[in-house]
Formats: C-alpha cells, sequence, structure tokens
C-alpha cells in the first residue's frame, strides 16, 4: 500500500490505476483506524492482482481531506476508472464492506 500525501499524488494514482483503489483515510492516533488497519492489509494481499490500496493521514495532507470532505474516521474510499463509486466510514461498516468483498472473492 501506498502513503499519499498530496492532492496531486492521489489524482495521479486513481488516474494510473487499473481496475479498482481503495484509499484508507486515518490518522495514527485514531484507535479504530488502528483496529482497522490490519484488516486492510489482509484484504490488500487477498486483491494484489485485482486492485491496488493506499493510505491517506490526515493529519499531513489537509488538502487531500478538504477534496474529499473526509469528516468522520476511518474512511475508505473507492475508485475504479478514475471515479469514486463508494464511500465508507467508521470501523463497522468498513469492516462490513471489506466482508463483502472477500465473500465476492472466495465464490469467483
Amino acid at each position: 500500500e501506498q502513503e499519499i500525501t498530496t492532492a496531486a499524488d492521489l489524482q495521479e494514482l486513481i488516474h494510473s490505476t487499473p481496475g479498482t483503489l481503495y484509499v484508507d483515510f486515518y490518522s495514527p492516533t485514531c484507535s479504530p483506524c488502528k483496529r482497522l488497519h490490519p484488516r486492510l492489509q489482509m484484504a490488500a494481499k487477498r486483491l494484489q492482482n485485482q486492485a491496488a490500496f493506499a493510505r491517506i493521514n490526515v493529519s499531513q495532507a489537509f488538502e487531500v481531506v478538504s477534496l474529499y470532505s473526509i469528516g468522520g474516521l476511518p474512511s475508505l474510499l473507492v475508485f475504479e476508472e478514475g471515479e469514486m463509486v463508494f464511500r465508507k466510514v467508521g470501523l463497522q461498516e468498513i469492516a462490513r464492506f471489506l466482508q463483502e468483498i472477500e465473500r465476492e472473492q472466495d465464490v469467483l
């Protein structure tokens, strides 16, 4: 997973990633973010051939936080073909979303 700090870097990654891009907005002081991180790492491993993962530390990327109106943490934005297709906020919502993705992978 790649750490992003600027809007320009994120835009470049969004438009250069074939397939799906998962972007995790987190803070090092956010307890739910810390608990979510291992789940995201597992998902990144399972989907390594089908998707890309990036992380954004909200305390170091104010421009990106403002651009995407990030209000709650953790937040997960999902991009496909350069467009945002999902926004999930909060540990429980993101964990459920990751479970659904993993279930779909098991079926394929």
